[in-house]
């Protein structure tokens, strides 16, 4: 998997091997006033910001489980991620979701938001944010 200059916002496989230039940050079941976690390693089906100072490539780890579930709570978001290291996942259960695109703004980066209660696929290597306003759980499935 590539990644370019800069934050990119991932999803990997369990056991991957990430060689950032930061920590990797995520964020899971938090709502307004929450922190973001600092990890080392990855879970699959979590998502997590990483920072490259250059074009890398990641070597993924085998994939995982087929699905993975995810509690979210009312007015909550969670960064979740692609548990694949081979085919798409399709995540389900949030009102909205917002994907990180570095080329949006004139390089500047920027998100892009779903439509209310779009299924989302995320490609191989890839994480978005989901956001919901009422208790669920979100679904991940390759």
């Amino acid at each position: 998997m590539e990644y370019p200059r800069g934050y990119s916002l991932v999803g990997l496989p369990s056991g991957t091997a990430v060689m950032a230039q930061s920590p990797l940050y995520g964020w899971l079941n938090s709502g307004a006033g929450g922190v973001y976690s600092v990890s080392t390693s990855v879970e699959g089906g979590h998502g997590y910001w990483a920072w490259f100072s250059c074009p890398r490539v990641i070597d993924l780890a085998s994939s995982g489980p087929a699905s993975v579930e995810l509690i979210l709570g009312d007015y909550h978001a969670s960064m979740v991620g692609n548990p694949s290291s081979s085919s798409s996942a399709t995540v389900t259960g949030h009102d909205f979701s917002a994907r990180w695109d570095a080329d949006r703004n004139g390089g500047a980066g920027g998100y892009e938001i779903s439509a209310y209660r779009a299924p989302q696929c995320l490609a191989v290597g890839e994480g978005m944010w989901a956001f919901s306003f009422v208790p669920t759980t979100l679904s991940i499935c390759t």
